[in-house]
């Protein structure tokens, strides 16, 4: 089952997509760039990942000297065992060699499919666009013709608020797996004393069947918080601290 799932999660990857948008409204454009001035390598914050059976606290600091800059600070609210905490660290290292941990820049742009993008309504000082999600690999292929995405950006900054991926209805992405539902949801919130929005979550939920028998129903979720710029982090500012 897990393979299945892993095929589906790869959306998560932000970045991973390598069909960039042609042409697409300024607004949005412009967006998408901004979104894009923040290094999140440069950025110390805490990450908390929630399943429906495991509640897991982390905390992202550059200035660690270890080769990994991530730190385990809870699991299912309790301070995690010496063999946790190893687990832990070797998973980080493996990840870090795979090139997987490196979060860098949000390069939102390069998720939305060429000559897709339309204007769906505007009020409230955003504007909401419909799109098609860039597919290029393999499994790509084998998902994005069935998904649809929505993006709002607020036009005074501009900046991205939100951008939701949905399944148009149940498909199967490969021949023994049906997924009936799959929602992938990022949302972002601005800084406060800094012009510009971060992100603040994401959200995936799944379900479906695999061999048309065994149901498979996963909900996951990612918020960041506790913000806090590195001296060197390029950003403008009008003020400091942790949000």
């Amino acid at each position: 089952m897990r393979k299945y799932i892993l095929v589906i999660l790869l959306l998560m990857n932000i970045g991973n997509f390598n069909s960039f948008a042609g042409e697409m409204p300024p607004l949005l454009k412009q967006a998408l760039s901004n979104m894009n001035k923040t290094d999140y390598a440069k950025c110390a914050y805490i990450l908390t990942t929630t399943t429906e059976s495991k509640k897991t606290i982390e905390e992202h600091d550059p200035f660690l000297k270890q080769p990994f800059k991530w730190k385990l600070l809870k699991i299912n609210g309790k301070s995690p065992s010496k063999t946790e905490i190893l687990e832990y660290r070797k998973q980080k290292l493996k990840e870090l060699k795979k090139g997987e941990n490196k979060k860098g820049r949000l390069n939102l742009q390069v998720m939305f499919k060429k000559g897709t993008v339309k204007f769906l309504k505007e009020e409230n000082g955003r504007i909401t666009y419909s799109f098609s999600p860039a597919a290029d690999s393999k499994d790509e292929k084998k998902i994005m013709p069935h998904v649809f995405g929505e993006v709002c950006v607020i036009k005074d900054k501009p900046a991205i608020e939100s951008i939701v991926l949905k399944s148009r209805k149940p498909f199967s992405p490969t021949f023994s797996f049906k997924i009936n539902k799959f929602i992938l949801a990022m949302f972002f919130k601005p800084f406060k004393g800094r012009h510009c929005y971060l992100l603040n979550s994401v959200t995936t939920e799944i379900e479906g069947k695999v061999m048309g028998i065994k149901k498979i129903s996963q909900k996951t979720s990612a918020e960041y918080s506790n913000y806090e710029f590195s001296p060197k982090q390029k950003q403008p500012s009008s003020g400091t601290g942790r949000q």
